[in-house]
């Protein structure tokens, strides 16, 4: 716990009264997101399932069969007539809902065990997940209290083309100050921008002996780029041919090959994967946890953790799904591939 980022209730609250409207709603928006996404990360580790960061509470809770969280009322103080089911007064009310039959109780966190049956080995680290979201609200509120500025942080404005990730701008529009491990990460992301912008071009001298032609040179066709036998690590290949530089060249026999002598996934599979992107999954990792959750796939990692059918699975939406236009690639990194829908086709 941090001791600099500490408050009492009633501080919290004095605080909360000085915000405008969108910023208490802001707030307590990214409260209730966080909670529902805390329960649904535990629920489903619970169940063997590896859940990468940045995956939602809308995709995780695909994975789950029981409990899931839907919300809470803040009192403000102990309240006779905001209840547990077992008769106790409260001033925090979390509300969970059973995805088997639609029933919904309402209870203190302390009973969640009790009233839901949930291990108690997860109900702790609910427990604990929700106390680390209400101290990075008490760190937002301090900072506010405190007159924080950006500007003391990095010199303004960023450069040009430089983009705030939705977490941060978020934050900024409603005039709410950063958390430090958000800070952390903004100084990473543009540390990365300013190595990636291209240097300066040397000008040439006088007495600069001339560039050789390069046409004086026979056209040699790149070199074949060898598969690495991990074919989560060499999967970047198929992210050449969404590059303009390949897409405009005719396939080569070797890489028809290649393709010959990947394994289709089962058409089971195939079709779990289009409904489950139409209804809003958008991480590859999430994807593959389902398959094998409910639809059956090999449950074989690597030892990274990440699952054998992968590749395969984001090889089949490149392939097929991007290709008629459903979805489109909209981030990667070694960790996840994140899809979007192109379309009306997604969830109403």
């Amino acid at each position: 716990m941090n001791e600099q980022y500490q408050l009492t209730m009633t501080e919290r609250d004095a605080i909360l009264e000085q915000l405008s409207d969108e910023q208490r709603s802001f707030l307590a928006d990214t409260l209730r997101r966080g909670r529902r996404t805390i329960f649904a990360q535990k629920m489903a580790a619970k169940k063997g399932a590896r859940i990468p960061e940045t995956a939602t509470y809308e995709e995780i809770e695909h994975l789950l069969e029981d409990w899931i969280y839907i919300g809470y009322i803040d009192a403000g103080v102990r309240d006779p007539d905001l209840r547990c089911e077992c008769g106790a007064s409260l001033r925090y009310q979390h509300h969970v809902e059973n995805k088997r039959d639609g029933r919904v109780l309402k209870l203190g966190i302390k009973h969640l065990e009790e009233h839901t049956l949930i291990d108690a080995k997860i109900v702790s680290q609910i427990v604990k997940g929700f106390d680390a979201l209400d101290e990075e609200q008490f760190e937002v509120l301090i900072k506010f209290r405190d007159g924080w500025e950006l500007s003391d942080y990095f010199s303004l404005p960023f450069p040009e083309g430089f983009t705030l990730s939705k977490d941060m701008a978020s934050h900024l529009q409603v005039q709410l100050p950063l958390l430090d491990r958000q800070l952390v990460r903004l100084q990473e992301s543009l540390r990365k921008f300013r190595e990636d912008q291209p240097a300066a071009p040397a000008i040439p001298t006088a007495h600069a002996r001339p560039l050789v032609e390069s046409a004086a040179k026979p056209y040699q066709e790149s070199p074949a780029v060898e598969l690495e036998e991990d074919s989560q690590l060499s999967f970047d290949l198929f992210d050449m041919e969404q590059n303009s530089a390949f897409a405009v060249s005719p396939r080569t026999a070797a890489s028809q090959a290649y393709d010959a002598a990947i394994p289709e996934l089962p058409a089971r599979l195939q079709g779990a994967i289009r409904g489950h992107l139409l209804q809003g999954v958008r991480s590859t990792r999430i994807l593959c946890e389902i398959l094998i959750q409910h639809h059956g796939a090999e449950d074989a990692r690597y030892i990274t953790d990440k699952p054998y059918i992968f590749p395969l699975v984001a090889m089949h939406i490149d392939r097929n799904l991007v290709q008629e236009g459903i979805c489109r690639l909209v981030s990667k990194d070694h960790e996840d591939r994140i899809y979007e829908l192109t379309g009306s086709d997604g969830p109403s």
